[in-house]
């Protein structure tokens, strides 16, 4: 019965479908869980305001003392430009009481946030933005961040020993979010 909701679990995770909360079985466990929402829906649209955009929310449940460092998320811009920049000054990563940042620049597929974060409970994460106040694009614009998971830091390792963390389950999805432009 456990390999077979393991393979459920796996099956879940690797398919192309929308899954926007990972089911968590205690049977089933890691050493690290990532969770998303399921009260965020994967796609949303924004009309152009100076509103908080929210790409990202979820949860990381620890199972021992661990610190995670530097996340990096990929992303990917469709429409009105391909420049994050453009349209947000700062990109805003909390997870529990730490906040990161990542500064756009033209080019960019990625985002890297540096800083630390020492995780001992569940603890929440949610990443976002606010629009810039000077954005000037004649088209809608689609803003997609990539799902966040302990292989997209830098460094995943147990505080107690400093070795690196061995396993890990689930993810935290990002959502599409388009923006209606001055409309």
């Amino acid at each position: 019965m456990r390999n077979l909701l393991h393979l459920l679990l796996l099956l879940i995770l690797n398919s192309s479908c929308a899954v926007s909360s990972v089911w968590y079985d205690p049977v089933i466990d890691a050493d690290v869980n990532f969770f998303g929402d399921s009260h965020v829906s994967r796609k949303c649209t924004y009309t152009y305001s100076k509103d908080t955009i929210l790409f990202m929310q979820g949860f990381i449940e620890p199972r021992y003392f661990m610190v995670l460092k530097n996340p990096t998320v990929q992303f990917s811009v469709k429409g009105g430009t391909d420049n994050l920049s453009q349209i947000f000054s700062m990109i805003y990563l909390q997870i529990g009481d730490s906040m990161f940042l990542y500064d756009p620049k033209s080019g960019d597929t990625q985002a890297l946030f540096l800083g630390g974060v020492h995780l001992k409970t569940r603890t929440s994460v949610k990443m976002f933005a606010k629009v810039r106040q000077d954005v000037c694009l004649d088209d809608d614009v689609e803003v997609r961040f990539a799902r966040l998971d302990l292989y997209d830091f830098s460094l995943y390792e147990y505080e107690c020993n400093q070795e690196q963390v061995k396993s890990s389950l689930g993810a935290i999805s990002g959502r599409s979010v388009k923006l209606n432009m001055f409309r």
